[in-house]
């Protein structure tokens, strides 16, 4: 109905929003490139978070194309739009195939510009329906993890899992070491980067991944992993 509210827009958590121009944090809402600084609206206390006031998750993409498995969106950035500059052509696409979903993204700029879209699904693999998730089983694959403040900015140099409620090496519940440190206490639980390997090259298909973590439900009969490329996995 064109008179019900927007519920959307009253949300604040980010559930599953695809969002950018550039997702997490950047320090005091400001970069320099090229000799330039630019001055970016602030959202997060003094921090500019997930593309700002009006960031990806807060604007009307245009439906541009679609199909009973998929359905591509379009949304113009405009130079200067959130403090960022250069003009970025985005597209996201979701598309189901007959056992997962597929979220495709595309960007370009005219100019040099930081970019970084993400989509922030959540995964419960318990069910959900009144379960918090902390009785999932997570392993992650890092030997080291980046310490924030309680702005959630890097605040230290990163630090060795290891004798932390960070290590993560060995499978084990969420709840097991939640809120052990003070570093998850800064920011009332998990919200830390874990620092990867350098990913294998895969030379039969040119592809440089890794097995980064593992998440199981309580009862093992659920799985999840998380291939990557990139040399850091974020644990929210």
């Amino acid at each position: 109905s064109t008179s019900a509210p927007n519920r959307w827009e009253e949300l604040s958590a980010y559930l599953c929003a695809t969002f950018g121009r550039y997702a997490n944090r950047i320090a005091n809402g400001e970069y320099k490139l090229n000799g330039k600084g630019y001055q970016l609206a602030k959202n997060n206390g003094e921090n500019k978070l997930h593309g700002g006031v009006k960031g990806a998750s807060f604007v009307e993409w245009q439906v541009l194309e679609q199909s009973p498995q998929a359905v591509k969106f379009g949304y113009t950035f405009a130079d200067g739009e959130e403090g960022f500059g250069g003009e970025v052509k985005a597209t996201v696409t979701y598309r189901l195939t007959d056992n997962q979903l597929e979220v495709d993204f595309d960007a370009v700029s005219d100019q040099a510009t930081p970019l970084c879209f993400t989509n922030h699904a959540y995964f419960n693999l318990n069910g959900g329906d009144g379960d918090d998730g902390l009785a999932q089983v997570l392993q992650i694959h890092a030997d080291r993890y980046q310490p924030v403040g309680t702005d959630g900015i890097p605040d230290a140099a990163p630090r060795a899992v290891e004798g932390t409620g960070f290590d993560f090496r060995q499978p084990k519940r969420l709840d097991a070491d939640f809120l052990r440190d003070l570093d998850q206490q800064k920011v009332k639980g998990y919200d830390h980067s874990f620092l990867l390997g350098e990913p294998p090259s895969d030379t039969s298909t040119g592809a440089a991944l890794q097995l980064a973590a593992e998440l199981r439900s309580a009862d093992g009969r659920v799985s999840l992993q998380v291939h990557t490329d990139q040399p850091a996995l974020h644990l929210y």
